[in-house]
């Protein structure tokens, strides 16, 4: 297991104590690009799962490639996680552990078909996740949401800005309800 950075503790306390400060909604992570967000997602999934060992959990990006990074990390940092993957060009389609590592653009029409619909959904790379509420994330977001209310999503990005709309967590049709570090 490797040793957290002071800001990585940082970034994941103030998840933590953004709902302990009563908070609703959904939480964004700003931290650049080669600051180990992937340790980050690995060591808050596995402080969740200290307090609620089954909380069911999606981690979900656009692309294999951080899935495999992400999956890699989750194994150093976590080893008794029960994760499995439900993407398409990774040919796996598992959905029964309590974390799934998940490519969009495979599961946004499938939050049904989750034996346990997810109560958390992270959000790697999340300046992709567009105001728009006809996209494969809002799609996917909002069919969880509908099933169960009480999902929340936590993002984390290197940048809380998209040219088309501004800030993340701005505006008609934001999902992220503000940043929790930066």
């Amino acid at each position: 297991m490797k040793t957290l950075r002071a800001y990585q503790e940082a970034a994941i306390k103030s998840i933590f104590q953004w709902f302990a400060d009563g908070n609703k909604g959904n939480p964004l992570v700003v931290a650049p690009v080669g600051s180990g967000k992937s340790l980050m997602i690995s060591e808050l999934v596995k402080r969740i799962h200290a307090d609620n060992p089954h909380t069911k959990i999606v981690v979900t990006t656009h692309v294999k490639e951080l899935l495999v990074q992400n999956s890699e990390e989750m194994r150093g940092q976590y080893p008794d996680c029960d994760f499995g993957f439900y993407c398409a060009s990774l040919n796996q389609k598992r959905l029964h552990n309590d974390v799934t590592f998940a490519s969009i653009q495979s599961v946004w029409n499938k939050a049904i078909n989750f034996p346990r619909v997810p109560q958390i959904i992270i959000i790697d790379e999340a300046h992709l996740v567009s105001h728009n509420e006809a996209t494969q994330y809002r799609k996917f977001i909002d069919a969880c949401k509908e099933i169960n209310p009480n999902c929340i999503v936590i993002g984390l990005t290197g940048t809380p800005f998209r040219s088309d709309t501004g800030r993340l967590d701005e505006g008609k049709g934001r999902l992220f309800d503000g940043v929790c570090y930066e």
